[in-house]
């Protein structure tokens, strides 16, 4: 699904090497999953302090509205003229 080997996710389980940027986005266009809310699932921390709820909601927010945006670009025509 990545293109990566499989001593790259070895060492990747192990923390000695991290994803990157270019590789969750992957996982999320595999998988179908609009990357905010792919990064909302994967990092929703079991419990929640009150101060950071909070942060976590909003933050939730924001990238559900970026999803929402993109998938709005993205549906639109192209070619053509605008006007």
């Amino acid at each position: 699904m990545l293109g990566v080997s499989e001593g790259f996710v070895s060492l990747v389980k192990t923390k000695e090497r991290s994803l990157t940027l270019d590789h969750i986005e992957l996982m999320a266009d595999k998988l179908r999953v609009p990357l905010g809310a792919f990064l909302l699932a994967v990092t929703e921390p079991p419990r929640r302090k009150r101060g950071t709820a909070r942060l976590f909601e909003l933050s939730a927010q924001i990238m559900q509205r970026a999803d929402a945006v993109q998938e709005a670009i993205l549906r639109q025509p192209t070619g053509g003229s605008r006007g």
